[in-house]
C-alpha cells in the first residue's frame, strides 16, 4: 500500500523534499545572521529605531526588502513546524523583521518559550557576544 502511495506520488515527494532541504539551508545561514546583528537588550527595549536612508527611495526600497526577507522566513518557519528544521526559531526572526501592529505583544509572547530563549542566546555564545536580556 505504501509502495504504491510512493510510486504514484514521487514527484511531489521529491519536490516536498528539495523544498524542505532548501529552506532548511537559507535557515541555517539567515538566523545566525539576524540574531548577531541584534544588540543583547533588543528584547527588553521600548523602541526600535533603525537609520534611515538619505534617499526617500532608497529606505522604502529597503524597508520593503526586510519586509519581504521577514515574510518569506516566517512562511519557511510555518512550514518548517511540520518538516525538519528550526521552526519556532524561523518564525521569531521572520517576525523581527516585519513592520506590522501588536508586532511587540507577539514577540514576547513567543520568547516565554525558555526553549526560544536557550536556542537564540546557544548562537550569541557560539559567536562570543553577550546573551539576550530577556522581559
Amino acid at each position: 500500500m505504501i509502495s504504491y502511495y510512493l510510486t504514484d506520488h514521487a514527484d511531489a515527494l521529491l519536490f516536498l523534499s528539495l523544498i524542505s532541504i532548501v529552506l532548511f539551508s537559507v535557515t541555517i545561514v539567515c538566523i545566525p545572521l539576524i540574531v548577531i546583528r541584534l544588540q543583547d537588550d533588543f528584547f527588553i527595549r521600548n523602541t526600535r529605531t533603525t537609520a534611515p536612508f538619505k534617499s526617500l527611495p532608497l529606505h522604502c526600497f529597503m524597508v520593503l526588502l526586510k519586509n519581504l526577507a521577514g515574510i518569506f522566513l516566517l512562511t519557511a518557519g510555518f512550514i518548517m513546524l511540520f518538516i525538519p528544521g528550526q521552526g519556532l526559531l524561523t518564525i521569531v526572526m521572520g517576525l523581527i523583521l516585519i513592520n506590522f501592529p501588536w508586532k511587540k505583544k507577539l514577540e514576547l509572547r513567543l520568547l516565554k518559550l525558555t526553549s526560544l530563549q536557550n536556542a537564540l542566546n546557544w548562537i550569541r555564545r557560539k559567536n562570543a557576544l553577550k546573551e539576550f536580556k530577556f522581559p
